[in-house]
């Protein structure tokens, strides 16, 4: 489909010098590059699963469950460390490798040896693979599912017992992340055009494919969790909102694409494999821009890791340009990473707080479970998904009370993605401390103030000093006659208070 003339490209300084960079790059990366929202998010709900609790039914999440069954030791095993993140980035390295030995794989059946190097350096450092790639997240399971699988329809003609695999890997991807069904879709077009049709083909990775998600679905249903699998993973994404017009422009934009790519196809003549592999990837992320109603670059990755393969190939032939275009994408993966820029803090000091104000049994509320280390009192969380689930009525907003019920002290500081009605009552009832806020209120000119969880409270004076401690106040209207501040006690025991009394701090704590 590209140029042949590969054997141009000098394989060895050029792969040698590229190769060492995108290392260091990689490197920066997962130290520099700012913690997207997302990973704190797939920590906490490893993190669960390592606590022996069942997703879905303990706990809220919109994703298919592999990859965090899959990362449930590794969080167990963390020991609630302040250094999460980085952990977690460094549990993504073994499968960013075997992805790009993959891809290798694959353009080296393309194309050939030099090909297949240079495409996994462009890949490697291409922007949108490489600051997806050292997150934590379940698309990097995904990609190598979905990556996989194309190897095995690209190293020939599809045997019952290949048809097999294929079937097992998208499975894998399907229980990785939901997105699997366009790749599987246009991957399927892609053969059934190429290659035709035959039952046994068709048999064998029905098979492959549904005997791993039979097996899901069982384990599932025998923990008593099915209908609320089914719920988190299907029915709140199904009603993602999209406009009609937006679905229908959608769906025709898709139906063009598969199309006019069958119809191509159907009236030229191509190698089989590069055929199947740039088939599939024009279809598959032309039914996620149409189809889909969350529209990103992670749900494209795939493509992006296969687009590489055949932009190198179309500058095989010259190798200064295909050097200065390497460049190009190592400087623009700086520059849109920031990488040179010190990364905010927030997330690490988040959970650095979280885990030394609160114990392991006292809760915290937080947007989608960014303490990583701590139980949310309530089920559903505040991503766009489940944000959505409240809006929709599919799930009550039960906020208030199940802080107030479940005796939660500690909430993360203010954000818009809270309900009105609960960051109306978290803002009348909590007090920063930091990059937190504790239960507690400050004392009117009349000496009345107000608590909403019940708890042990201690009464602060305006310079800091502790009046009184360990008391006991359930929900109600208080009057102190020398109290500044009536804040939960653990809190104030160890060494959290407002910004204006922290010169007190150390004396508090050490009592």
């Amino acid at each position: 489909m590209f140029c042949a003339g590969w054997e141009v490209v000098d394989r060895k300084p050029g792969v040698v010098i590229f190769g060492a960079l995108a290392l260091a790059l990689r490197a920066a990366a997962i130290l520099r590059y700012r913690i997207d929202s997302d990973e704190p998010q797939h920590l906490h709900i490893a993190w669960m699963w390592s606590r022996g609790l069942i997703g879905y039914r303990d706990f809220y999440d919109n994703h298919t469950p592999l990859f965090h069954i899959l990362m449930a030791p590794l969080l167990g095993t963390a020991g609630q460390s302040t250094q999460v993140f980085l952990i977690g980035r460094l549990a993504m390295l073994p499968i960013a490798i075997a992805s790009l030995a993959v891809l290798y794989w694959i353009a080296r059946r393309l194309y050939g040896t030099s090909i297949a190097a240079w495409s996994v350096i462009a890949a490697a450092v291409l922007p949108p693979v490489l600051l997806k790639s050292i997150e934590f997240r379940n698309d990097n399971l995904w990609v190598l599912g979905c990556l996989a699988a194309l190897a095995f329809v690209v190293a020939g003609p599809l045997t019952p017992r290949r048809a097999a695999i294929v079937g097992v890997l998208l499975a894998v991807s399907l229980m990785t992340s939901i997105k699997t069904v366009f790749f599987a879709a246009a991957l399927a077009i892609a053969i059934v055009t190429i290659d035709g049709i035959t039952m046994p083909i068709v048999l064998a990775a029905a098979a492959g494919f549904l005997i791993p998600i039979a097996a899901l679905i069982g384990w599932f249903a025998s923990h008593g969790a099915m209908h609320d699998l089914l719920w988190c993973v299907v029915e709140v994404n199904r009603k993602l909102p999209v406009s009609a017009m937006r679905r229908g422009a959608g769906i025709a934009l898709a139906a063009l694409i598969v199309i006019a790519v069958v119809r191509f196809l159907r009236t030229r003549t191509y190698r089989r494999e590069t055929a199947i592999a740039a088939a599939t990837i024009i279809m598959f992320m032309g039914c996620v821009e149409g189809l889909s109603p969350l529209i990103s670059p992670r749900d494209m990755l795939p493509g992006f890791w296969i687009a590489a393969i055949f932009g190198v190939a179309m500058l095989a032939q010259r190798p200064l340009i295909l050097r200065a275009a390497v460049a190009s994408l190592m400087l623009l993966a700086c520059t849109d990473g920031e990488l040179l820029r010190v990364p905010d803090p927030y997330p690490q000091q988040l959970v650095a707080e979280a885990l030394t104000v609160t114990s392991p049994s006292e809760p915290v509320l937080d947007l989608k479970g960014e303490t990583v280390f701590r139980n949310r009192p309530s089920y559903i969380a505040l991503e766009p998904v489940g944000r959505n689930a409240l809006a929709r009525g599919m799930v009550r907003e039960t906020f208030i009370d199940d802080v107030i019920a479940r005796r939660c002290h500690v909430v993360t500081r203010d954000a818009p993605f809270f309900p009105r009605a609960t960051r109306a009552f978290l803002n009348e009832h909590f007090i920063d401390v930091g990059e937190l806020r504790v239960a507690g209120a400050f004392v009117n000119r009349d000496g009345a103030f107000a608590i909403a969880v019940p708890g042990s409270y201690a009464e602060v004076g305006s310079d800091g000093s502790v009046i009184a401690r360990g008391r006991w106040y359930e929900r109600g209207v208080y009057h102190s006659d020398r109290a500044s501040l009536v804040l939960w006690e653990p809190a104030v025991a160890r060494g959290f208070l407002p910004e204006s009394m922290r010169r007190r701090v150390p004396s508090i704590a050490s009592r």
